[in-house]
């Protein structure tokens, strides 16, 4: 992408920045390079610098040259598309993130989105769609259902509770929905979990939302919610840096009385490598794999054993054991493969490391009576300690 300006007017700092340009086009440039910068730029404003900030973002054709006279001429970019990008950024109802119908279309099952009310813009005869995109991690749960009516009750408590949570040191809490079969159960969760996200944004707080639908064949498979959110959540992690403050500041110690013991496990047959999933291979809001350097780190700020780099980077998220070797500068595990209860404190621990910037964490999960035993056993072990 190009920066093309950024400028201060009535609406603030504005930035305008464009996505392919002829000689920078490039297949897939919507899911793969504009929507993901688009998202952590976003994302990192109000992480890094505590600035919150609206984008708006549109695919059309536009003019791309100099505008202007000899002595004093520009480069710009114009057209509708350009127009209504600057109309859904200064939309009272944008959450964060709106995009056109255009976008949309163009990314197709690669991103999920949620539909918003369609608005009146500037120099549109209709009412323009506008949708919100998806984070990776939210786009394997269901979508907001329109015309959605009912369980009022359930979900201004879960509303209240999130509230409270994000507002203080509030010990961790576990909400469980049991009801039968097609009563709006899902359907609850996903209106709720959405009202969440909005309320602790509006206040100006972080929130990370971690979903996932648990499959019969996730009890086969152990740590499979682990295998499918924690690649995400290391992408959402911003204390993962080169710089030693950076690091200072992210590590964690052990909790007390964890043991990183090892005893053989049967730890090849548990291997996520040959099973890979659309979730293995996922992205935080980068748009990137999993990092390995971001594992790698966990375990040398948890001084945990080199053993785990392998068990989860491996056999849980896929990694291929070169690209590990190499980062441990071609050194192999020779040790025995922790045990299972260790692997279990690990996660919990990984998952509490990489969150902890975060005023409020909400694991939603639908289907839990598929989940498997150590995934079950991870959970217990983060409402715990957090």
């Amino acid at each position: 992408g190009h920066l093309r300006q950024f400028i201060v007017d009535d609406k603030g700092l504005v930035l305008i920045a464009t996505f392919g340009l002829r000689g920078s086009s490039f297949p897939n440039m919507v899911t793969e390079r504009a929507l993901p910068a688009t998202t952590v730029i976003h994302n990192a404003l109000l992480s890094e610098l505590d600035v919150y900030s609206r984008v708006g973002a549109t695919l059309g054709n536009a003019y791309c040259g100099v505008v202007g006279g000899v002595k004093r001429h520009e480069y710009a970019v114009l057209g509708p598309s350009v127009n209504l990008a600057a109309r859904l950024m200064a939309s009272p109802k944008n959450p964060g993130i709106l995009v056109d119908d255009a976008i949309r279309m163009k990314a197709g099952k690669a991103y999920g989105f949620n539909a918003l009310e369609p608005v009146k813009a500037k120099g549109f005869a209709n009412p323009v769609p506008i949708f919100e995109p998806l984070s990776s991690l939210e786009r394997g749960w269901g979508k907001m259902t329109p015309g959605f009516v009912g369980r009022k009750t359930e979900i201004k408590e879960l509303l209240s509770t999130a509230r409270k949570m994000a507002s203080f040191n509030s010990p961790a809490k576990f909400a469980y929905i049991s009801a039968d079969s097609g009563t709006g159960k899902s359907a609850t969760v996903i209106h709720a979990v959405e009202g969440i996200r909005k309320l602790v944004n509006r206040r100006r707080r972080r929130v990370l939302i971690a979903k996932h639908v648990c499959k019969e064949s996730d009890l086969l498979l152990p740590f499979s919610m682990l295998r499918s959110i924690l690649p995400d959540v290391l992408g959402e992690n911003s204390a993962f840096q080169d710089e030693k403050s950076a690091m200072s500041t992210s590590r964690m110690s052990v909790t007390s009385g964890t043991s990183f013991g090892s005893v053989d496990g049967d730890w090849e047959g548990m291997s996520a490598v040959s099973a890979q999933s659309s979730n293995t291979k996922v992205s935080g809001l980068s748009g990137v794999y999993a990092s390995p350097e971001r594992l790698l780190h966990v375990c040398r700020e948890m001084e945990a054993p080199p053993e785990f780099i392998e068990l989860v980077g491996h056999h849980l998220l896929g990694i291929d054991i070169e690209t590990l070797s190499m980062l441990q500068g071609g050194k192999k595990t020779k040790g025995k493969p922790p045990s299972p209860q260790a692997t279990v404190n690990f996660m919990a621990q990984a998952f509490q490391m990489c969150t902890k910037k975060a005023n409020l964490v909400v694991i939603a999960l639908d289907d839990v009576h598929q989940m498997d035993e150590m995934s079950w056993k991870v959970l217990q072990k983060l409402f715990i300690t957090t």
